[in-house]
């Protein structure tokens, strides 16, 4: 009998998860004792520039989006989203998708059931 020799870590959710949790405990510890850098090169040393990493990422296009636009949005398009178009995406999709659709498949149930009486 094989025996598999996978573990947890080789699922990326957990390896993330797992490595954001080391992460967190090597930054800021819960025992309360304040750590200092021992070397140049030691990550206590880093220090993030905000406004550095803010201009790697384009600014969000301010034509709003029509009902229509939502039709031909592509997967990028939708990552890319403030919130209120994400917003206005989620009502249109309900309206459009999830209320047609069942709206359809009450309809669909009634026939079905009324075919059931008759026989």
């Amino acid at each position: 009998m094989k025996v598999s020799k996978h573990s947890l870590l080789d699922i990326p959710d957990v390896l993330l998860a797992a490595s954001v949790v080391v992460v967190t405990k090597y930054l800021y510890p819960l025992d309360g004792v304040e750590r200092f850098p021992v070397d140049s090169k030691d990550p206590l040393t880093l220090k993030m520039d905000w406004a550095a990493w803010i201009t790697e990422f384009p600014k969000s296009a301010t034509k709003a989006r029509t009902r229509i636009d939502f039709e031909s949005l592509n997967p990028e398009e939708v990552w890319s989203m403030t919130k209120e178009e994400l917003h206005e995406y989620m009502d249109w999709f309900q309206e459009t998708q999830i209320e047609k659709n069942s709206k359809r498949e009450s309809s669909i149930k009634s026939m079905a059931s009324g075919q059931e009486t008759k026989s």
